[in-house]
């Protein structure tokens, strides 16, 4: 506890420095572990350096045309557990929710005491590493199961026929056996049928409310290892989510980056640009699974795919509550305006 008060004052000493505040006064000088709330009006998020806890708020003011470039600000923080909006517009509502990268997030309503199995909770990056508490899946990860069962979805799936297709092209070249390539169709079909990416469920709530949880692959990930096989395997699954595949110089499958533009990229260190997971598709040495937990920002999860990739462990889940008695703007917040 004095560790975290001491890391709370040293950041709110730090802002006084620069920025404007205004401050509670305390009664009594005596010495305690209370920290006074404050108020901080930051020039823009560069100023904001980590994740704080305490009766601290960070109030920053943009325009309207800034709102974007400020939602990617926040993004970049790192940190994507909870976001809340209060809007009277649908579509700023709309224009932020779809940009913003968080766990949860909650419209025109308070932003805290999520219900399990009506608002599932969790974060992703540097605010949670696995399925939302509440979830579909929060069960199946604590148990040993070679593939996560499916929820039934309301909106179905996004696939990227394009970028399989391109997979699909290279794998028919390369494999030799038409065992190899029926295999190989199989698991692409499977990727469709499985795909989770944009799906969303309508979850049950109380009147007024309406609470969805939605599934998101990742941007990009990291491939480590594996056969010529396996790697277009694997490649396949993601493709059809929509994931860019990072690979080293050496990895199995760099030589057809070409053939493969906006689904395989070739870098020097996959887990160190921006991954914040690597499939495993060989069994990684001990030393460079230590190297990868010391980097810098989000938690690395490696994922072991040595015996096929569960594309259901990557994905970002996202629960969504709003509050439609509000819609229109929160009478109560006008009210006190």
């Amino acid at each position: 506890m004095k560790k975290q008060q001491k890391n709370l004052l040293e950041h709110i000493n730090a802002l006084k420095q620069i920025a404007p505040y205004h401050e509670v006064a305390i009664a009594s000088d005596a010495p305690s572990t209370f920290v006074a709330p404050i108020l901080f009006e930051l020039k823009d998020l560069s100023q904001l350096k980590k994740e704080v806890f305490g009766p601290v708020l960070h109030v920053v003011r943009f325009a309207a045309h800034e709102l974007n470039d400020l939602i990617d600000s926040i993004n970049k923080k790192g940190y994507a557990l909870t976001h809340g909006i209060h809007s009277r517009i649908d579509g700023t509502i709309d224009q932020i929710t779809d940009r913003i990268q968080a766990g949860n997030v909650y419209i025109n309503r308070n932003i805290v005491g999520a219900v399990v199995g009506v608002q599932p909770f969790g974060g992703h990056g540097m605010s949670g590493t696995g399925p939302k508490a509440g979830g579909p899946f929060y069960l199946q990860r604590l148990s040993q199961l070679t593939n996560w069962q499916k929820p039934t979805v309301d909106t179905p799936a996004s696939i990227d026929h394009t970028a399989l297709s391109k997979v699909q092209r290279l794998a028919h070249k390369l494999l030799t056996s038409d065992n190899e390539k029926a295999n190989f169709d199989a698991v692409a079909q499977q990727a469709i049928n499985s795909s989770l990416n944009q799906a969303s469920v309508i979850l049950p709530g109380p009147t007024g409310e309406t609470n969805t949880l939605s599934w998101h692959a990742p941007k990009q990930v990291a491939l480590y290892g594996g056969s010529q096989s396996q790697a277009l395997d694997a490649l396949a699954i993601l493709a059809a989510n929509g994931i860019i595949t990072q690979v080293r110089p050496s990895h199995v499958l760099a030589e057809h980056a070409n053939e493969l533009i906006g689904v395989l990229k070739v870098v020097e260190e996959p887990a160190v640009n921006a991954n914040d997971i690597i499939i495993a598709l060989s069994t990684m040495p001990t030393d460079e699974q230590v190297s990868i937990a010391k980097l810098d920002g989000s938690i690395r999860r490696i994922i072991d795919a040595t015996n096929g990739l569960d594309i259901a462990r990557l994905y970002h889940e996202v629960s969504q509550s709003y509050n439609t008695t509000a819609a229109g703007g929160n009478a109560s917040l006008m009210a006190s305006a």
